[in-house]
């Protein structure tokens, strides 16, 4: 069987499989020397495709924590970007909102200060989706914030949350993450 074999858009059956989210069938293809680093038609590993993955055609995938836990214990690398768009996983979680992923990634070590085609990091990618808990997360990681706190206090005073929204959506790509703490920080005071 040739492990490295791919379908047309480039995934080998450890990309669909982490991408489904099928850690025995992962651990299985790990144990029999499928390549970890292999790239999809955009760039993408096994890990970014288990991390979070972009939903497309509203099909849930991405989040699978056994899997993302069984390619680092492997070691597949962490802080890789896909050639598509220079997304890392730790981006394709924030983006997912995969609340379960981001604190393993982090605990990895995943870099939270990479950056996308467009200069957006995790954190950003997070905020402007509004998966609060990921950007709680995030804020604890990059600045030693009690993240869940800031975006609780955040949440409950609506003219911070709705100037914060809009600063994302008129242009969350010119924010870099120190102004998006600031503006969540300045929220929980």
């Amino acid at each position: 069987v040739n492990l490295e074999e791919t379908d047309d858009s480039g995934r080998t059956a450890l990309i669909w499989a982490a991408r489904g989210g099928h850690e025995p069938v992962v651990s299985m293809l790990i144990r029999a020397g499928a390549n970890l680093e292999h790239r999809n038609g955009t760039g993408a590993t096994a890990l970014m495709e288990a991390a979070g993955g972009r939903a497309r055609q509203n099909t849930p995938r991405g989040g699978h924590v056994a899997v993302v836990r069984a390619l680092l214990a492997a070691k597949a690398k962490l802080n890789v970007q896909n050639s598509e768009q220079r997304m890392s996983a730790l981006m394709y979680a924030a983006y997912g909102g995969r609340t379960e992923v981001v604190p393993v990634l982090l605990a990895a070590s995943a870099r939270t200060d990479l950056c996308d085609v467009d200069g957006c990091t995790a954190l950003v990618h997070g905020a402007a989706c509004g998966h609060l808990q990921v950007v709680a997360t995030l804020l604890d990681a990059s600045y030693g914030l009690d993240g869940a706190r800031d975006v609780e206090a955040a949440a409950l005073e609506p003219e911070v949350a709705q100037q914060a929204h809009a600063l994302l959506l008129d242009g969350y790509a010119a924010l870099d993450d120190e102004a998006l703490g600031r503006v969540v920080a300045r929220a929980a005071r």
